[in-house]
Parts: C-alpha cells; sequence; structure tokens
C-alpha cells in the first residue's frame, strides 16, 4: 500500500529531524561541520556527543522520539503478545 509506505516515511523523516534538533539543542556550541572517520579525533568527538546525549534523555527522561513512539509501540508489543 502506497500510502502505508508513505506514512512510515514521512515517520522516520519527522523522528530523524526531531533527533538532530535534540542534538544541535544540546550542544549549541558545535558549529563546524563533522565528517565522520573511522579513526580519528572527530570520531571520538561524535561519540562522546552522541553518549552525552543519551545520558541526558535518560537521567532528564524528557525525549520527544520515545514519548511519541514508545506507546505505539507498547501496544503493538501488547497485540502480538496475545
Amino acid at each position: 500500500d502506497e500510502i502505508a509506505v508513505l506514512r512510515a516515511a514521512t515517520s522516520m523523516r519527522q523522528a530523524s529531524e526531531w533527533g538532530m534538533r535534540a542534538f544541535q539543542s544540546s550542544f549549541p556550541r558545535l558549529k563546524d561541520r563533522f565528517v565522520y572517520e573511522e579513526r580519528g579525533d572527530r570520531r571520538r568527538v561524535i561519540k562522546m556527543c552522541v553518549l552525552l546525549l543519551n545520558f541526558r534523555a535518560n537521567k532528564v527522561g524528557i525525549n520527544q522520539i520515545r514519548n511519541y513512539y514508545m506507546p505505539h509501540l507498547n501496544q503493538d508489543a501488547n497485540v502480538f503478545m496475545h
């Protein structure tokens, strides 16, 4: 069904935009563009930022992606479990 595919694509795009907004608002002083590297300092900085963002989301408990998607995921899991 084409409509279901379009909705799924919109949902994924929206989640990635929310994630990027959370990342950018958590680290406002990072203005340079980082190119991903397999080895090197840039890789360490990016990985540390991701870990800090995840730590912050776990401790503060405010995460727009989790708050939006988890009720639907739990509902789907309950349907399959019963």
